[in-house]
């Protein structure tokens, strides 16, 4: 084996032990973005593959009537937002980081989200709601939210 094709071969393991993936294993390991390994049951509840194609589908269409995720939002407002929540959550809407601090979509604390009979308030509606009166509070905007998430990794 050349010297070259080492250092390629040890290059992918690096990305791949960085991604997240255990290299002794064929299955990655899933953790949330700060690193910290997530129990079977959250792990469980993260694998909806279903409501994440949805949420993309929702954010590429044209607007409706009824449209509850694109809002009325500008093409790169939505775009924004998106980009924030795919960062965030992985587009998961029960995920939880920050020590279990932060929760949803957009890694919101549950004291923003409120609570509906005795639980922390996650619909799906709601959160975007929040997320997006935060964001306008705090940013003004979703693509100024971006451009802060991008500097600081965080918003």
């Amino acid at each position: 084996m050349t010297h070259q094709r080492k250092m390629n071969n040890k290059k992918k393991r690096w990305h791949r032990k960085k991604r997240g993936h255990n290299l002794n294993s064929t299955k990655p390991s899933v953790t949330t973005h700060q690193g910290v390994r997530n129990t079977k049951q959250q792990v469980k509840g993260q694998q909806k593959p279903k409501l994440a194609k949805h949420v993309r589908k929702q954010a590429s269409q044209k607007p409706t009537k009824n449209d509850w995720f694109r809002d009325g939002l500008s093409n790169s407002e939505l775009s924004a937002r998106n980009w924030i929540s795919f960062h965030e959550s992985g587009h998961r809407w029960n995920i939880l980081s920050y020590g279990g601090r932060c929760i949803g979509y957009f890694q919101l604390d549950p004291s923003y989200l409120g609570r509906k009979n005795g639980h922390i308030n996650l619909n799906h509606q709601h959160q975007v709601k929040v997320a997006d009166a935060y964001v306008h509070s705090r940013y003004g905007s979703w693509q100024n939210a971006k451009r802060f998430w991008q500097a600081h990794h965080w918003y």
